[in-house]
């Protein structure tokens, strides 16, 4: 691990590291004033092998977002890759590395940083100040080895039922990506909150009128560029994570 501290950091071990990281685009992308958050600053701050090759960069201001996106469209480095309704994806031609522009804008980067589904990636990087904020929940994730659930609308009581599954299928998704991939054990206290998710679930389950077929379809992940199979939920009750 970097020489981090929960709070801002902006020592130059850790900037230099995200810097080197960005180099295919940080320079053509320098009056956009654009912020970086989710799986990459994982891999690069805490030195995990998981290769990525995709970065997530949001906004203050819309007009930072329109900037970006002009920019890249006529940049001869990149190409469009996809776009969703969540955000638009460009590819570098020569290193395959993806830049997803989210068009939800963020206010700061603690408002970024603490708006995932996991506090494990309470983490976010100002490209102009070239300042690091990582949450004091983040840091304690990383250095117990555990996941932590931070936000999702499956805890709402009164979210729709089809929108309740779907939600709950990404998360588990998402839950079983992270413990994998890093190697972490889900916090005792998301284990709790899991428990009281198969309660709603079966109680949901039992007055849902369009049938049990639902469960065959996929729906897109968070990003709208991969499907998850709501199956999901049925896999994650017989391994244990979801149990009443």
């Amino acid at each position: 691990m970097l020489d981090l501290k929960p709070g801002f950091n902006s020592n130059l071990t850790t900037v230099k590291n995200i810097s080197k990281k960005t180099v295919s685009f940080c320079h053509i992308l320098s009056g956009t004033n654009y912020m970086l958050s989710g799986s990459f600053l994982i891999s690069a701050l805490f030195d995990y092998e998981y290769p990525y090759g995709d970065y997530d960069l949001y906004f203050r201001k819309n007009t930072d977002l329109k900037k970006a996106l002009n920019i890249l469209d006529k940049s001869k480095a990149f190409s469009f890759y996809s776009k969703s309704r969540y955000a638009s994806t460009y590819q570098n031609k020569k290193t395959k590395e993806k830049i997803q522009l989210i068009y939800k804008l963020r206010k700061d980067l603690k408002h970024l940083a603490n708006s995932h589904d996991f506090h494990n990636c309470a983490l976010a990087y100002c490209s102009t100040k070239r300042v690091l904020y990582i949450s004091t929940k983040a840091y304690t994730c990383w250095t117990s080895s555990t996941l932590d659930i931070n936000v999702s609308p499956v805890f709402d009581p009164n979210y729709p039922d089809l929108k309740f599954f779907n939600q709950l299928a990404l998360l588990l998704y998402r839950i079983q990506k992270y413990t994998e991939r890093y190697n972490i054990k889900i916090s005792s206290q998301s284990c709790l909150r899991l428990k009281k998710l198969a309660n709603d679930y079966n109680l949901r389950l039992s007055h849902y009128k369009h049938g049990l077929e639902y469960f065959d379809k996929p729906v897109l992940d968070y990003a709208g560029s991969r499907y998850v199979f709501v199956n999901i939920i049925k896999t994650a009750i017989k391994n244990g994570i979801l149990a009443a």
